[in-house]
């Protein structure tokens, strides 16, 4: 896990408007948004052709680590799937053609 940036107040008004991405949340709730990033570059030097493959499957497990804890924790949260790709890639800044978000956990109160 790497953390990709902090939130500053210009932040938090983009997220306003998250609804407009498709995601349909109340932005005002979200502590913290995990977007899992697959590499193109990276993975296929590593793994060839079954990088993505294997990238998909190692996201699973880590939604699935962090689904465990947080409910050990009561704490409330969610995994997406209808989201407005192009928007969220620009806003945490990667380029969507060689690194790309496969999965997004949103983590809240």
């Amino acid at each position: 896990l790497k953390i990709i940036r902090i939130f500053d107040i210009e932040d938090y008004q983009k997220l306003s408007t998250i609804a407009e991405w498709g995601l349909n949340l109340d932005s005002s709730k979200i502590n913290m948004m995990i977007f899992y990033v697959y590499n193109l570059y990276e993975n296929s030097r590593k793994y060839g052709d079954m990088g993505l493959t294997l990238a998909l499957i190692e996201a699973g497990e880590i939604s699935e680590n962090i689904h465990l804890i947080c409910t050990a924790q009561n704490i409330a949260l969610c995994d997406i799937g209808g989201y407005e790709k192009v928007q969220c890639e620009r806003f945490i800044g990667i380029d969507g053609l060689t690194k790309h978000i496969i999965h997004l956990t949103v983590i809240g109160r």
